[in-house]
């Protein structure tokens, strides 16, 4: 999952660094078929996991941007939540987490 992050951050510089900037983008670790419609941020409504699912992002690129510079900053409070001692970093579940925070 930590991987999984890191590549969303090296991602984030890329686009950051192009120019024009993109108007949309997406992040997604998944072979599903996804419908991708015209929104602010979107996750598919599979797979969910015990949260949000995490396999897939998709919106305006501003919006993107929050939900991938939220990763890291948020874990050490997220460990000390009730259910962060119980799962630790469950991806899904620390999403939710991200989602409820911001």
């Amino acid at each position: 999952m930590l991987t999984q992050w890191y590549s969303i951050e090296l991602d984030l510089a890329y686009c950051e660094s192009r120019t024009p900037r993109y108007d949309y983008s997406d992040w997604t670790r998944s072979l599903h078929k996804a419908m991708i419609q015209d929104a602010a941020a979107a996750v598919p409504n599979w797979g969910k996991f015990g949260g949000i699912n995490d396999r897939m992002c998709y919106g305006r690129y501003d919006n993107d941007r929050v939900w991938a510079n939220s990763m890291f900053p948020l874990v050490e409070k997220w460990v000390k939540t009730e259910l962060g001692k119980k799962q630790g970093l469950h991806s899904e579940s620390y999403l939710q987490y991200i989602r409820n925070e911001r």
